[in-house]
């Protein structure tokens, strides 16, 4: 369990910088979709009073999530760079480490002691780092139409929680403490 503590108290720590950076972002770069923020808390209130009825809810909602993801664009491109940067760049030139790694004395390594590669990081993140979603919203904000993008956006989120969750389980249950994204990454974490 050790390992396990270890490899929280990291991921913890990388959570923490990454939410930093990605705050510095959206205080320097934020695009002004206050009132369709606004529409959306008015359109919950009149669901939950009752004055429109689940379909209109979900269909008002979804156009409304497209344009304010639309208008988010280039700040979701920002985070994206910002992810890439840290899970992927920094481990790559760095041996293995993040910051929360560094601290707690593990590393991200490739199996069969192979050079721990790009492509290796990039499957690793796009399983457990938010990779997957944050490239589906911003393909989905271009191309998916309005009356389908609260369901296509809800089901992206859906699909990486469940792998989050399963990465997680595997962790818990294998020997080897590896999760869904070292598997079919190759890496493992000590």
């Amino acid at each position: 369990m050790d390992i396990l503590i270890k490899r929280l108290k990291a991921y913890l720590i990388d959570l923490i910088v990454l939410i930093l950076l990605l705050s510095i972002v959206a205080l320097i770069y934020h695009p002004d979709i206050t009132s369709y923020q606004s529409r959306l808390n008015e359109l919950q209130g009149d669901y939950l009073i009752g004055d429109i009825n689940f379909g209109t809810y979900i269909h008002e909602n979804s156009k409304i999530m497209k344009i304010i993801d639309e208008k988010s664009i280039f700040l979701n491109l920002l985070n994206l760079f910002i992810v890439i940067i840290y899970f992927i760049i920094v481990p790559y030139f760095s041996n293995g480490f993040t910051l929360g790694k560094r601290f707690n004395h593990i590393r991200i390594r490739a199996i069969k002691k192979e050079k721990l590669t790009l492509k290796k990081l990039i499957v690793r993140s796009m399983i457990i780092n938010g990779l997957l979603y944050f490239i589906g919203v911003i393909i989905c904000s271009i191309v998916v139409p309005k009356d389908y993008y609260f369901f296509v956006i809800s089901s992206i989120s859906f699909i990486q929680i469940i792998v989050i969750v399963i990465s997680i389980f595997l962790m818990f249950k294998r020997k080897d403490r590896r999760g869904l994204h070292e598997v079919l990454s190759k890496t493992y974490v000590k």
